[in-house]
């Protein structure tokens, strides 16, 4: 069969006794690559589209990964007073970032022409998962295309359920089962792994890992199937190359600087320092190679993470002067604000967590409207990244995109008591990180935990009677508490 003169072409390929489809030829004909991929009653529109010239001035691969709930996929109405689809879902922003980490280590060093992939969820049957479908066809798309991408990439999510590890199990037996992840990867390698789990073992994990594999296998081999069928021919990209006499000049020159600046237990004065040796640096080798003064702040650059890495391989020292075993300290107080339902101030080293925990009724609960049968959401973790917490000055108009994968990372870490007879309550945890060295979602994550269980409350009991004794203490008399590492429970 032709649309507008081309061939529709379909690929199939079984895994794990469940068949997926891959068809490209149909729609989209104006992208370098698409295909509709479908398992089940689940079908995905994956594009991929390159621009013709790289965009200058930037020094990243400007790499977008989009993922489209459609709710009519799912037979509903936007919710919205609009009732059109609005900004994307919690899910559908953590699916992008899915989408996204396999893919872009797998573009060439130096590549600086925007590609976009959009992932467009057509149907779904609430049996076969859109996300895993989304990464799939986007490979495909891609592997297909004139972009040049050294993929493909297969994904998987595995399960473990009734005490064996199944590959990619019905989302109705999701709840059912003691692990939850998420695997991509080629044919040589697994590039990602996000998983969730109830206290399963190692062995468990490394089975899935394995089986996980063995399944990403067979869906690149059918997508380079696929593309010796009707594959484009790649579009031929020359990266940048440095001339090794700047190199060596520029590692001499940092020979006897680098180090004096770069080993700093604060990390302020660490990045000031780095910043004025790498003016002064482009300055001075500047006046000798005018010819070459466009490179120079990128093998500045360079020569630090070279430097960082050589010493944490050889060494095993990291910037700030601590082994690959030794931890920061960690302080906490509770009790930090006078009105509020429980608070707390999670300190790790240079980084700030100020945490603050609100329980409501069950008429509090968030209604989701998205493409999965769940209707609604009862405990809510929300992560604020404010600019002044890395020094920074930008307009507050909307969120991050890093918030909110970060605020689902801290809700995933902590346990929570659904149901107890007589306190059924909506918790909300809003953790705004006030100062950053590093990532801060674990600080917000670790102090939500402790405010739900009980553990900073002194004498409170791990379970919903804890956390109630946990709130209640803040409303009365402040009662504050400073824990150190070695006096965690």
């Amino acid at each position: 069969m032709e649309v507008f003169g081309v061939a529709i072409v379909t690929k199939n390929v079984d895994v794990a006794g469940r068949r997926i489809s891959i068809e490209t030829g149909r729609v989209a004909e104006q992208a370098n690559g698409a295909v509709i991929i479908r398992q089940g009653d689940t079908v995905v529109l994956s594009t991929a589209v390159m621009s013709k010239e790289p965009r200058e001035g930037i020094d990243f691969f400007p790499l977008t990964c989009d993922y489209e709930e459609k709710l009519y996929a799912a037979g509903k109405i936007p919710g919205a007073f609009m009732r059109r689809e609005g900004r994307p879902s919690e899910t559908a922003i953590l699916a992008s970032r899915l989408t996204d980490r396999p893919l872009r280590p797998l573009f060439p060093d130096g590549f600086r022409l925007d590609v976009q992939v959009i992932s467009t969820v057509l149907s779904v049957d609430q049996e076969n998962d859109p996300t895993i479908l989304s990464i799939n066809g986007a490979s495909t798309a891609l592997t297909i295309s004139d972009i040049p991408f050294q993929g493909p990439v297969g994904a998987v999510r595995m399960g473990y359920i009734n005490g064996e590890v199944v590959v990619n199990p019905p989302m109705s037996q999701m709840g059912d089962s003691d692990l939850d992840l998420v695997v991509a990867g080629t044919a040589d390698a697994i590039l990602m792994v996000e998983a969730g789990a109830k206290g399963v073992s190692e062995q468990v994990v490394l089975d899935a890992l394995a089986a996980a594999h063995d399944a990403i296998k067979q869906i690149c081999a059918a997508q380079l199937a696929l593309q010796q069928q009707v594959g484009l021919e790649k579009r031929e990209w020359i990266p940048n190359t440095y001339p090794d006499q700047m190199l060596e000049i520029v590692g001499e020159y940092l020979a006897l600087r680098l180090d004096q600046v770069l080993y700093s237990a604060d990390k302020a004065a660490r990045e000031s320092a780095l910043d004025d040796l790498r003016t002064k640096t482009i300055v001075e080798l500047g006046e000798r190679f005018p010819e070459h003064i466009d490179i120079l702040g990128k093998l500045y650059d360079k020569a630090v993470k070279d430097r960082v890495r050589q010493r944490i391989v050889e060494d095993g020292v990291r910037v700030d002067g601590r082994g690959l075993k030794d931890v920061r300290t960690i302080t906490v107080e509770v009790g930090v604000l006078p009105r509020t339902h429980g608070s707390g101030l999670f300190t790790r080293g240079q980084t700030q967590a100020l945490t603050i925990a609100t329980l409501g009724s069950m008429s509090d609960q968030q209604k989701l409207d998205g493409l999965t049968a769940e209707e609604f959401k009862r405990y809510m973790h929300h992560y604020n990244f404010p600019p002044y917490s890395v020094g920074e000055s930008r307009p507050l108009r909307q969120r991050q995109y890093i918030q909110t994968p970060a605020g689902v990372v801290s809700q995933e870490v902590t346990v929570v008591q659904e149901t107890t007879s007589g306190f059924e309550v909506v918790p909300r945890i809003s953790g705004d990180t006030v100062h950053v060295e590093l990532a801060g979602t674990t600080a917000s994550g670790k102090l939500g935990e402790w405010f739900l269980l009980g553990a900073v409350d002194m004498g409170g009991s791990r379970d919903a009677r804890g956390l109630a004794s946990a709130t209640q203490s803040s409303r009365g008399e402040t009662r504050r508490a400073w824990i150190r590492v070695d006096e965690i429970p």
